[in-house]
């Protein structure tokens, strides 16, 4: 019902890159035609690729110094003259960002000069400042080998250690979502042998073993990240969550059907697995259709007793299914009837399909507002509120003239009040209808993607609808009293 946090798939922070800064250096002329002690035919090539050079014309500078190392090629001041040439052209390819080019003149500077450190560093600079350039464009193989040539270039570079690290976590994060979970565990226990110090990669290895149910996988990748930074209050709470799942469902039988994989207690009839995986197929057609949101992501649903479903959860007793990455249900709410199951499926699959597109920064009010409009319709098959929430906002309008809706998501922190929880979730409901039945389904999936992009619901209400909260307020109360005529 309630997103914990938005943490319940991946918490891994967002793998970022640095891109490094060149080291660029004025125009030094070497030393002097004469001081190099040139023979008379090559002197003269020498003098016009110093003459070029201090026009800043490297091209041509390289050419004459070219024909003189030719004529001389252990001549080292023809040497230095070239790689200081080479230099210079890399620095005007690096200060217009074309890396390739950059790479290809430093080359050839620390060619002609392969003990210098200082270009060995920059050329390091130079590969790192490509790599990512192909990561931003997704082009992770080319990427990660420019990223390390730059570490056995410069292997003290720990901005470009973390650069890699971090270029893994993302080729990891794109063959997760592309369901290479083999390959994505692959780059992260890479990531984990560069730098072993750093919990993110702990983390994502931890998310998919959590998500493939191997708890034990999970648990001891997360326990290292919670050693590494034992300040993360999130990070802890969900190793308590796993504890007490894994307690619960280790001995669980696993059924999967299409999108959906069923946990479940080994007593449980069968026949009600088949049921549930069936109905959550017909709510992933019927709301994709209706709103053009699918997932091809496998949806774990986990199916209780009570008794396990409150030690698993720690939800009130009210809650009668959840979603937090995972759909939980209680096997009583299973059997009780069709129509009770089939609202609960709809529901929770509503939260699954909102944060699965948009992730996990979609508010509380938005998620439940969204899950109960596409829940089955009980009556005529229009939606609207059912008679017990029209008592309920006619009951509520009577004595407090509006609703709330400047502290629409703030009512849901009232957990332990039914009576604030209740109307957090008809006016969340009454609001969802509002948005849905005056604007189209395109303007709910930019407003979905707005929040999606951590901006603030008003902000995004703003800027997607055209109201600010005062009109909104306005437009939902007149709309809930016209849900009551």
């Amino acid at each position: 019902m309630l997103l914990p946090d938005g943490n319940s798939i991946s918490d891994t922070e967002r793998v970022g890159r640095k891109f490094l800064r060149p080291i660029f250096f004025s125009l030094v002329i070497l030393c002097s035609a004469c001081a190099v002690g040139l023979c008379d035919i090559t002197d003269d090539y020498l003098r016009k690729g110093v003459d070029m050079l201090k026009q800043k014309r490297y091209l041509e500078a390289i050419v004459y110094f070219q024909a003189a190392h030719s004529a001389e090629p252990e001549n080292k001041g023809v040497s230095l003259y070239l790689s200081n040439s080479y230099q210079h052209l890399a620095n005007e390819y690096a200060a217009q960002s074309d890396w390739y080019k950059a790479i290809k003149s430093q080359e050839q500077a620390l060619e002609h000069e392969p003990g210098n450190q200082t270009i060995r560093r920059q050329l390091a600079v130079y590969y790192n400042n490509h790599a990512l350039k192909m990561l931003d464009q997704q082009k992770y193989e080319a990427a990660r080998r420019g990223l390390e040539d730059a570490l056995e270039t410069d292997p003290d570079s720990q901005e470009i250690r973390r650069n890699l690290y971090n270029c893994m976590l993302n080729e990891a994060e794109y063959l997760s979502k592309q369901k290479n979970s083999l390959g994505a565990l692959d780059n992260a226990r890479d990531a984990i042998a560069l730098l072993p110090d750093s919990d993110s990669a702990y983390i994502f290895a931890g998310n998919i073993y959590y998500n493939q149910d191997d708890f034990d996988q999970a648990l001891e990748n997360w326990e290292k990240a919670l050693k590494i930074k034992p300040d993360n209050a999130i990070l802890a709470e969900r190793i308590e969550k796993l504890k007490r799942e894994k307690s619960v469902e280790s001995g669980f039988k696993t059924r999967q059907k299409q999108h959906f994989r069923i946990r479940y207690e080994r007593d449980t009839d069968s026949e009600y697995v088949w049921t549930v995986s069936d109905m959550l197929n017909e709510a992933r057609r019927l709301i994709g259709r209706d709103f053009g949101l699918y997932s091809d992501e496998v949806i774990p649903v986990i199916i209780y007793t009570k008794e396990q479903f409150d030690q698993a959860t720690n939800q009130s007793d009210w809650t009668l299914g959840l979603y937090d990455g995972k759909i939980r249900l209680r096997e009583s709410d299973i059997t009780a009837s069709e129509e009770v199951l089939r609202r609960i499926l709809y529901h929770e699959y509503a939260h699954a399909v909102l944060n699965l597109n948009y992730g996990s920064d979609i508010p509380t009010w938005v998620h439940e507002g969204f899950a109960q409009y596409n829940e089955p319709q009980q009556d005529s098959g229009e939606r609207g509120l059912s008679k017990q929430e029209k008592d309920f906002l006619r009951w509520y309008l009577d004595r407090h003239e509006s609703l709330p809706i400047e502290d629409i998501e703030a009512l849901f922190t009232y957990k332990s009040d039914p009576d604030v929880m209740r109307l957090a979730y008809v006016q969340s409901k009454v609001a969802m209808l509002y948005l849905l039945d005056y604007h189209r389904v395109y303007y709910m999936k930019r407003f979905f993607q707005e929040l999606g992009s951590k901006v603030p619901w008003q902000q995004a209400v703003t800027k997607v609808f055209h109201k600010n909260i005062d009109r909104l307020k306005q437009d939902i109360n007149d709309y809930a009293r016209y849900l009551l005529e």
